[in-house]
């Protein structure tokens, strides 16, 4: 598991400077990226769901509706990750768009979230 949080950290931080693993990290300047991998079974490591958020104030908008740069964000990450493989040493990782991009509501109205899932299929390479 820890090897696809080192990849997944490493890709998102190719897309955008700000991504995360579950929490933001000291500097949280919006916008930034959040993601997770909810906990899997031992030995079913091989397809898990990941799911990324995309957090960003209106604050700094021309608008409360420009939505522009958090679009742009999110669908940089969707057109890298989906359907491609991305092979490693021990292993190859191929992702699929599972939902999203969906809008997450949140308490302070000044904030702006959407969230997109993958399907992470990870096949592992033979030793020996």
């Amino acid at each position: 598991m820890n090897n696809l949080i080192d990849f997944m950290l490493e890709e998102l931080n190719k897309i955008h400077p700000r991504s995360y693993h579950e929490q933001v990290g000291d500097d949280n300047t919006m916008p930034y990226i959040v993601f997770t991998i909810p906990t899997t079974t031992p030995g079913t490591e091989d397809e898990v769901i990941i799911e990324t958020r995309y957090w960003d104030d209106a604050n700094t908008w021309n608008s409360v509706e420009d939505t522009k740069r958090l679009d742009e964000l999110y669908d940089r990450v969707e057109n890298h990750f989906n359907g491609n493989v991305f092979p490693s040493e021990g292993f190859s990782t191929r992702l699929y768009k599972l939902q999203g991009p969906r809008e997450l509501p949140d308490p302070d109205p000044n904030l702006r979230r959407r969230e997109l899932r993958f399907v992470a299929k990870t096949f592992f390479k033979k030793k020996g």
